[in-house]
């Protein structure tokens, strides 16, 4: 059974199951996040499904499935993709897996700061994934919400660059993730987030790379002592909606799901940037030993695989120059 057709029955069977009690609304859609119930992304897709319920008078009714109950964040977006689910969370690694060119905004240290994200998603480079996915796959996106910064988890001391020589660390289900920790020297190994507080309690891995939401979200300091406040990559995500049910949609209905995806994504990057520093207090006050670290080391140990990466592809190519023009 292919990855693809296990997804489609996972879909399908969560479907029912949702369906059973599904109100009387004109149109009813299950918008499903692999991320717990207290993250502000999984928060920002209930406000999401809130107002479109509001806005439309009801017309719209959105089940949320939280906590990856309907699957990994890889499987949620091939069930969208095959039309399963109506609505997804999604990222570019994820996308990657169709077209690597997606993967170019993820490579590591190519943005200082969240304006400069925010700057090119919401720019031409923004534009030309969004094209892009449609043309290759049956997904549209909604809206560019904030990633957050990603830092390094461990469960033993992890301090420098140097550090990481071997270290078995998990990282998302996405190959420019894994050639970015390779490229550092590190061990990676794909694991669903789901899968990641077992595996660290068990030693399959050592250490792991996310957001400060996610090392308060996923208990990481309850088997990571250290973390690395490295901010290698600063991820984007985004609420995906299945592109035929989207072209098939009145316009009137349309409209009220692009005003409503635009309001999520300004609720949702104020919040995330209002709630960070208090996740580095908490983090700390629950005994997470935090290094800050210099990156120029590790930014010439993966000098070179940018231009790896790339390999000559025109796509790749374009996206990093989109990236560059509002980063230099």
């Amino acid at each position: 059974m292919t990855k693809k057709l296990m997804a489609a029955l996972v879909g399908l069977g969560a479907m029912a199951a949702l369906t059973m009690s599904v109100s009387a609304a004109e149109y009813n859609w299950v918008a499903a996040i692999h991320l717990p119930e207290t993250t502000t992304h999984t928060q920002a897709l209930q406000y999401f499904a809130d107002q479109l319920k509001e806005k439309s008078d009801g017309r719209i009714e959105v089940t949320v499935s939280p906590g990856g109950a309907l699957g990994s964040q890889r499987e949620i977006i091939e069930s969208v993709d095959l039309g399963s689910i109506q609505i997804g969370f999604g990222e570019c690694s994820v996308y990657s897996n169709y077209d690597e060119a997606f993967g170019v905004l993820n490579l590591p240290f190519l943005f200082d700061n969240y304006d400069q994200l925010f700057a090119a998603c919401d720019g031409e480079m923004g534009q030309w994934m969004e094209a892009k996915l449609e043309e290759e796959t049956n997904l549209h996106i909604l809206n560019w919400l904030n990633g957050g910064a990603r830092m390094i988890y461990s469960t033993k001391p992890l301090e420098t660059w140097d550090d990481l020589s071997g270290l078995k660390i998990r990282t998302p289900e996405s190959n420019v993730y894994v050639s970015t920790f390779s490229a550092l020297g590190a061990n990676p190994t794909p694991i669903a987030m789901t899968e990641v507080y077992s595996s660290l309690q068990q030693g399959v891995v050592e250490a792991m790379e996310g957001t400060l939401e996610t090392g308060i979200s996923y208990k990481m300091y309850e088997v990571c002592s250290d973390m690395l406040k490295s901010g290698h990559i600063y991820a984007d995500c985004q609420f995906v909606m299945n592109k035929d049910l989207y072209n098939g949609l009145p316009d009137d209905i349309k409209a009220i799901v692009d005003e409503c995806a635009a309001d999520a994504e300004t609720w949702e990057r104020e919040t995330w940037l209002a709630n960070e520093d208090g996740y580095l207090t908490q983090l700390q006050e629950n005994n997470t030993t935090v290094h800050e670290i210099e990156n120029t080391e590790a930014k010439e140990a993966v000098a070179s695989f940018y231009e790896e990466y790339i390999g000559g592809d025109e796509n790749k190519q374009a996206v990093f120059d989109m990236i560059q023009a509002v980063t230099q």
